[in-house]
């Protein structure tokens, strides 16, 4: 029992520090699938089927800005 409760612990602790983010269409809120996210330092990751990407602030600790691009999307200045 105690190494459920310390494995569960460690979900948990691994789950606070990490978002959980979503790109959709802004039009018909529809997930666009394998976005690409790219911080200005190079690194990236790409969103899964479901328009998802995991960030974490102890893999990027230093980013403050996210790029994400798309096959047919183009740049919106708009967002605010």
């Amino acid at each position: 029992m105690k190494r459920y409760i310390l494995v569960l612990f460690f979900l948990a602790a691994c789950y606070v520090n990490a978002q959980e983010i979503k790109i959709i269409d802004t039009k018909d809120s529809s997930p666009i699938s394998f976005a690409t996210i790219s911080f200005g330092d190079g690194l990236g990751t790409f969103a899964d089927e479901e328009g998802l990407f995991i960030f974490s602030k102890k893999k990027y600790p230093d980013i403050d800005t996210l790029y994400i691009s798309a096959l047919g999307y183009r740049k919106n200045d708009n967002y605010s």
